[in-house]
């Protein structure tokens, strides 16, 4: 062979090792589990330390220059349900960390409100360097919020199992960004001129910040600043007005918006005049049920209102409880309007100069009627808590149980001909 046509063929062979170097290179790319002391080409790797990693929970700093921690530290903590929050913009997420036999089993990822897998940290007898745990590279190119939960089940046990955090990689082209999205359940309620504000504490929040809109999804108006606590009543509202409303927790300097949450004030309902000024009277703290029919389910399918929630509420089940002294007006609605009715409520702190009642110890007992004696037999009677007192179908009461009670008299076609109170003393 020719000098010439030997240098030709070294040159391919050159060639194809060199293709064949660099095929394998463009191939090559770590798997679960493949030891990941670097980012890849491709990515970039942020550590514990980033001041926009948010921390849920107790946690604690090891920093020992160890070849196993990126950048020789990593954070960790020991209780069910702490988390590392984080926010990023790109397509791909990792996270790296030791393997060891004292870790958690089951960190469970959350990304945008989906749980999309769990990883562990835990091997028996290993104890690797930074270690590739949990890969996620199918996401669409945006913004993402990331929640990594520890639930290993061993913690219920008693058992030590830290989630330790070290480092994740994103994207070369990504980012990681401020943290501004934790949870508060913010909660609007409605009433007569005001809104009631109530939400849940934010972990490491210094103070809250109330903003309001009217329309939904703002912009939004601050009306309160350096709130501590966890409610807020707006008074400043115009009833028939639907609000909208936000909270600013304020952690580390930084600002985190709640959920938002809405709400109508309403104006009291007024009863039509009439000359009767009949009430159901109520001691504080008594409760009592309401009903529009013999079937009590209708009642949940009604809307009920107290006019001065103050002294006496109604809930969705008709039952109304005394708060405090004072006047207030239970009105209940259908759902299509075609039904409305009141009942007028005092509230006073005793109850026994203003209701005249049967008044019975505990084993005591009455007899009622509503004709002559002979009649009580054509009778159904009707208490409204059985618990308290309950009547034969001859009209026998036995006082059961500290209380007050209402016992009906309705005749054979179901009319109520009569009503009497009976109030039970130990």
């Amino acid at each position: 062979m020719s000098k010439r046509a030997l240098q030709r063929v070294a040159k391919c062979i050159c060639l194809m090792i060199c293709v064949l170097f660099l095929g394998q290179i463009s191939v090559f790319a770590a798997t679960i589990g493949s030891i990941l002391r670097a980012p890849e080409s491709g990515w970039q790797r942020y550590d514990d330390q980033n001041e926009y990693f948010y921390y849920q929970g107790t946690w604690n700093e090891i920093k020992n220059g160890s070849a196993a921690y990126y950048y020789g530290g990593m954070v960790y903590s020991r209780n069910s349900g702490e988390a590392v929050k984080f926010k990023f913009k790109g397509s791909k997420l990792r996270v790296t960390h030791q393997l060891l036999y004292n870790r958690s089993a089951k960190i469970q990822v959350k990304i945008d409100d989906i749980v999309v897998g769990s990883y562990s940290m835990y091997h028996p007898t290993l104890s690797t360097d930074q270690c590739l745990v949990f890969e996620k590279n199918d996401l669409k190119d945006g913004i993402h919020y990331v929640e990594l939960t520890n639930l290993d089940p061993d913690l219920d046990l008693g058992i030590e199992k830290l989630f330790c955090f070290d480092a994740i990689d994103i994207d070369s082209t990504g980012e990681l960004l401020p943290y501004d999205r934790l949870s508060t359940n913010l909660i609007a309620t409605g009433s007569t001129s005001k809104i009631d504000l109530t939400w849940d504490a934010v972990d490491k929040a210094t103070s809250y910040t109330v903003k309001r809109s009217t329309t939904a999804g703002g912009p939004y108006t601050a009306i309160a600043n350096d709130i501590t606590g966890t409610s807020f009543t707006d008074t400043d509202v115009t009833n028939g007005t639907t609000y909208y409303y936000i909270i600013t927790a304020i952690v580390a300097g930084r600002e985190s918006n709640s959920n938002e949450a809405s709400a109508t004030p309403e104006a009291p309902q007024t009863p039509p005049t009439t000359e009767a000024k009949l009430k159901v009277v109520l001691e504080v703290s008594e409760a009592l049920r309401l009903s529009v029919d013999d079937d009590l389910n209708v009642n949940t399918q009604m809307s009920w209102s107290s006019s001065e929630p103050t002294v006496a509420t109604v809930n969705e089940k008709g039952i109304v409880t005394a708060l405090a002294p004072g006047n207030t007006v239970i009105t209940v609605k259908s759902a299509d309007g075609s039904y409305t009715d009141y009942i007028n409520v005092l509230v006073v702190e005793n109850a026994d100069d203003y209701r005249l009642a049967i008044d019975l110890k505990i084993g005591e007992t009455a007899r009622l009627t509503a004709d002559d004696f002979t009649n009580t037999a054509n009778i159904t009677w009707a208490p409204m808590d059985s618990s308290i007192a309950n009547v034969t179908t001859k009209g026998k009461v036995t006082a059961l149980s500290k209380g007050l009670v209402l016992i009906s008299a309705k005749d054979a076609e179901g009319n109520i001909i009569g009503r009497v109170y009976v109030r039970v003393r130990e």
